[in-house]
């Protein structure tokens, strides 16, 4: 599976699940110059046990909430 998975530069504004790509295995998601207007916590859910590192600049963030 995965480690790192970079969907940067790809118009994304929202994302179904990247449990698929491994629950246990995703280590650092890299989202980076998208269209997110906030943090995806339902997909980060699925990865919490695992995600040490989340890369989402250059997106539309406006604010941010407890994940």
């Amino acid at each position: 599976m995965f480690e790192t998975l970079d969907l940067s530069n790809n118009f994304l504004s929202n994302i179904l699940d990247v449990g698929v790509f491994g629950r246990d295995n995703v280590i650092k998601l890299i989202l980076k110059h998208n269209n997110f207007s906030s943090i995806p916590t339902k997909i980060l859910g699925s990865i919490r046990n695992s995600l040490k590192e989340l890369n989402m600049a250059n997106n539309q963030i406006r604010s941010l909430s407890a994940i």
